[in-house]
């Protein structure tokens, strides 16, 4: 199994949409035999892309796995999504290889999400190529694209080879490192590049650069061993060209020699930290105890759950019993199979470095962790940007909550930026993502799969009700109609508590003027009319009360009586001290290029927001702010169209304010209209 993992090469294809990573695998396939004719994405007959949704909208929607021979190297390849809406799914494939190709346009340069998965991988330790694709395009600018990466991306970015001619034939794309170009570059100078290349790999090494220093020439030998270290190590950054769209794939071949013999092998897994249940960390490799991690899962009505996992350490156990991370329990891993696409072969071995799937185990989770029964290794799961977008779904067919909620729960399962919850404030069904795009293909797939269809709806903004003054309240409760009456008396005080400090309630009474056990019954009273509401019917927050006085009959006074008092004593100190409505208000970061920096400002002042900082990041900008939560629920669509689709932002809660007094007094009117309207 060493040996194999040794010659594994487990590699994420990432980048913005739209820059040829679909069609540099389609490409690699068929140059290694695997497929006999290369697919397109327009004509949606990839082997990457065979979900309907992906090739109706021809680009990638989930991660796709795909494996082929080169060089005697196993490689393979999880084709990731490269749009930001789908970015969390993105995340885990990257999450789960070795090491990353970050494919970049030529001719539209870096996308919004060039940089985030940049990011992404530095984050989970993943060592990184840069693919300079569509060279060939008649608005290609190579050379641009490769200053704007070195400017903007924190490492040192150098070219590996460089293009030559237009792109159109196999000498397209020109090897720096060694020599062996017989053309000249379109930009830079082959040896200059050679040197560059050169004295990066050998600053990464004590040794080389002692001897480089020296004056010694450092043999390719040694140097190649060199550069694949750096390259793990994150000291250098190698480019290079593609142009897959002319004849058989300009520069592919390249490109597969480069990955054969460059990036990581699968024997020493990159960016895994492991433990076990004492919190130890634990060593992984091919010799090391068996775990591997899902980094995907699909649900369909007829197959069940799909889980797709990679091999980090060791070797599956003969009988397959597993411990599951995520359930706690044990598993039992039975027919594994390796997937190409849609298509399954099943496999007898599993390894370290392999990819696999396994169906019908329900106690797997994305992101798990499932290793031998009784070592209860854990692989720590990579972080996910927050949802942006949320809207309250509905069903159309009456009866159908429940299908609904737990067909949009198996979504949630394969999607780690998409959620589904019910508002407890609001009893809403409110789902979550990171744009309506990602949203709307959600629902769509509840209803190609489930045959269920929603309807959706701004989410009601769970306001809520506090007081800014002090004020007493008093209520004498008596009812006298035959027999034993009904007699409770209270005195209170209302006062604000600080802003996240919950109901306070105090009994200050003094002379038995109330029985002890009666005070329960005010205090329940009191918070059964702050859930109602008093003056908008929102809940009542940050709010203290002293019950000081009262009165009680020996004979008609009860728990319901005083109940019904603390109510409506309650109510009245309410309505004098300065009733307002509290919203909710996020922390907002924006991030867009710095063009666009001066329309967001003035458009996050038309939403009441405050600007409390920007970072630039090369040519982006990230604005942070706070912003009223009622402001921001359609920000996405809003955003899209201020920077043509160029901007993310994402959202956290982070504390309640004050309405403003004229917002606040069409809401109150709003809620007495709606009352009498139901009297």
């Amino acid at each position: 199994m060493a040996n194999r993992a040794a010659s594994t090469r487990n590699v994420a294809l990432i980048g913005h949409g739209d820059t040829g990573k679909t069609t540099f695998v389609e490409h690699a396939l068929h140059r290694a035999g695997v497929t006999s004719r290369v697919g397109t994405v327009p004509d949606g007959s990839t082997v990457s892309d065979f979900d309907p949704d992906e090739r109706s909208r021809a680009h990638s929607i989930d991660t796709t796995p795909l494996h082929l021979k080169w060089n005697d190297k196993t490689i393979q390849f999880v084709d990731c999504p490269g749009y930001p809406d789908f970015s969390g799914i993105a995340v885990t494939g990257l999450w789960a290889c070795d090491a990353a190709l970050l494919f970049v346009n030529a001719a539209s340069g870096m996308g919004v999400n060039t940089r985030r998965m940049w990011v992404a991988a530095q984050r989970l330790g993943k060592p990184v190529v840069i693919v300079i694709s569509r060279c060939d395009s008649d608005t290609a600018d190579p050379e641009a694209t490769l200053s704007m990466l070195q400017e903007t991306l924190d490492g040192t970015v150098l070219p590996f080879n460089l293009p030559t001619g237009k792109g159109t034939d196999a000498k397209g794309v020109m090897r720096c490192f060694g020599g062996d170009a017989t053309d000249d570059p379109l930009f830079g100078d082959i040896e200059e590049a050679h040197s560059a290349l050169v004295e990066a790999v050998v600053e990464a090494d004590d040794d080389l650069l002692e001897r480089y220093l020296g004056g010694e020439e450092i043999p390719d030998s040694e140097l190649v061993g060199g550069l694949s270290a750096a390259i793990r190590a994150g000291t250098v950054v190698p480019v290079l060209f593609l142009a897959a769209g002319i004849g058989d794939g300009v520069g592919v071949g390249k490109l597969l020699d480069f990955i054969a013999k460059e990036c990581p092998a699968a024997d020493r897994p990159a960016g895994f930290e492991a433990t076990d249940d004492a919190g130890n960390e634990v060593d992984l490799g091919p010799d090391g105890p068996f775990a591997a991690v899902v980094f995907k899962i699909t649900t369909d009505v007829h197959v069940g759950k799909q889980a797709y996992l990679r091999v980090v350490s060791g070797s599956l156990p003969a009988d397959g019993m597993c411990w599951a991370s995520g359930s706690k329990s044990n598993v039992k891993v039975a027919h594994p199979s390796r997937p190409q696409g849609k298509e399954f072969e099943s496999i007898s071995k599993v390894g370290t470095g392999d990819v696999f799937c396994v169906a019908k185990i329900d106690e797997l989770g994305l992101c798990d962790t499932i290793s031998a029964a009784g070592t209860h290794v854990t692989i720590a799961p990579p972080p996910f940007q927050k949802s942006m977008v949320q809207v309250a779904v509905t069903s159309k067919a009456r009866g159908e909550e429940h299908k609904i909620a737990a067909a949009l729960g198996r979504m949630s399962d394969e999607d780690p930026s998409f959620d589904a919850d019910r508002n407890p404030e609001t009893n809403e069904l409110v789902i979550s993502g990171r744009s309506s795009l990602h949203l709307d293909i959600v629902m769509k797939r509840v209803k190609d799969r489930f045959k269920l269809e929603m309807e959706t709806h701004i989410p009601v903004v769970p306001l809520k009700e506090t007081v800014l003054g002090k004020a007493d309240g008093h209520h004498r409760h008596k009812k006298q109609s035959g027999g034993r009456g009904q007699f409770g008396e209270v005195y209170l005080r209302i006062a604000p508590n600080e802003r996240g400090g919950g109901f306070l309630f105090e009994d200050k009474t003094v002379g038995g003027s109330i029985p002890r056990n009666f005070v329960p019954a005010i205090e329940k009273g009191i918070r059964e009319q702050m859930g109602k509401g008093v003056i908008a019917g929102y809940e009542v927050v940050d709010v203290r009360i002293e019950v000081y006085d009262g009165k009680h009959h020996p004979v008609d006074s009860s728990e319901a009586a005083f109940k019904t008092a603390g109510s409506r004593a309650f109510r009245k100190a309410f309505e004098k001290a300065r009733p307002t409505l509290l919203e909710p208000v996020m922390n907002i970061e924006i991030d867009v290029p710095s063009r666009f920096m001066g329309d967001i400002s003035s458009d996050l002042n038309t939403r009441r927001g405050r600007i409390s900082g920007v970072d630039t990041h090369g040519d982006h900008q990230v604005i942070k702010a706070s912003v009223p939560l009622s402001e921001v629920q359609t920000y996405s669509t809003d955003l899209r169209s201020i920077t043509a689709g160029e901007g993310l932002y994402t959202l956290e809660y982070d504390h309640l304010d004050p309405v403003p007094s004229n917002i606040a007094s069409r809401l109150i009117a709003a809620h007495e209209a709606a009352r009498h309207d139901d009297d």
